[in-house]
């Protein structure tokens, strides 16, 4: 994308970061932003005001001039030096509002060109946010190409998606330069002594997007004999997701399911724990394990390293932070712009 220097690229996503911040403040006067949610609403009913505006505002919350420029300063080497701009394929998922944006603002800003092919399941949001950096800067009109068939012409790929899909990324995009994303998941350790606002905020990273992301923790693991209406007591706070046609279905059937089977589980009246090693977990349902020696969890954490995200609690990252991730945060530990930056 030789017609848009570095710096201009950057000042059109902080153009477009303030934007967003103005959008979500005019929500209540009418903003275009209003249409949107209602549209993006109306495709799948998970994409609610609560769920669009928080994910715009995590993304917002990268796009201003201190934080870009520090995020690139670690490849400018390689971002001024002299080369051809490539096209790469991404292939976004739709799980939670605009989650293919970063993927985006990395191969813009390494100056290569998007094919991008979105989800049926979040179509609206992406497109809102491209139309508006193209009028913020014309000149990235020619570099994102949106496709809804058959993708080809592109040196790189980066696809997202379900463990299945995955596997068919991997044959589909064979002989390519790719980064394939399946499922991951997140998980947390309490050790008890946490205070009431510390699990609000875990209620946060456990709760955010329904519990719909892969850095949303669907695995938490407490002491032996934790007393467990400390745990959802402040969790009450969160008990709007049952106001979600979809998450009360959802909440509904897990519950149905357990009893049916005589499964142990605990019964928050808007969220289940139930007793499991796994780190997959159904919406609704957070699956918990007890320890008696912390290492058990620190070997988990080891053991289970390719299917974990992101891990909170004690010695990890702080309670609260799972959603909200900063730019050098890339998914599944793979450094997307070095990626990128080698096409």
């Amino acid at each position: 994308m030789k017609e848009i220097d570095l710096n201009k690229r950057i000042n059109a996503f902080v153009e477009l970061g303030s934007y967003i911040k103005d959008q979500i403040a005019r929500l209540d006067d009418g903003s275009e932003l209003n249409d949107v949610i209602r549209m993006a609403n109306n495709k799948n009913v998970w994409f609610d005001q609560r769920s669009v505006v928080e994910a715009l505002d995590g993304i917002a919350s990268w796009l201003n001039t201190e934080s870009l420029v520090e995020w690139v300063s670690y490849y400018t080497n390689q971002i001024s030096s002299e080369r051809e701009s490539q096209v790469v394929a991404i292939v976004m998922a739709g799980n939670i509002p605009a989650v293919g944006f970063h993927d985006l603002l990395c191969v813009l800003i390494a100056g290569h060109h998007a094919q991008v092919k979105l989800s049926s399941d979040d179509d609206v949001v992406i497109p809102y946010l491209v139309k508006q950096l193209i009028q913020i800067e014309p000149g990235f009109k020619d570099a994102i190409v949106f496709k809804e068939g058959f993708i080809q012409g592109f040196k790189g790929v980066i696809a997202t998606g379900s463990n299945n899909t995955a596997r068919y990324f991997e044959k589909y995009f064979k002989g390519y330069p790719s980064i394939i994303r399946g499922n991951r998941n997140s998980v947390a350790l309490v050790t008890g002594k946490e205070t009431e606002e510390e699990i609000l905020r875990l209620g946060q990273d456990i709760f955010a997007f329904y519990g719909l992301g892969c850095r949303s923790i669907s695995q938490i693991w407490f002491p032996k004999n934790f007393d467990y209406h400390q745990f959802f007591e402040p969790l009450t706070a969160f008990n709007y997701v049952v106001e979600n046609s979809k998450y009360m279905n959802n909440l509904d059937y897990n519950k149905a399911l357990m009893l049916v089977n005589r499964e142990k589980f605990l019964d928050g009246g808007f969220a289940l724990l139930r007793p499991s090693k796994s780190v997959l977990s159904p919406i609704s349902v957070i699956n918990y394990v007890e320890y008696e020696d912390v290492n058990e969890f620190h070997d988990h954490v080891k053991k289970e390293q390719n299917n974990i995200q992101v891990v909170v609690g004690p010695g990890y990252q702080n309670y609260g932070v799972a959603q909200k991730p900063e730019l050098s945060d890339y998914a599944d530990k793979i450094d997307t712009m070095k990626f990128l930056l080698e096409l």
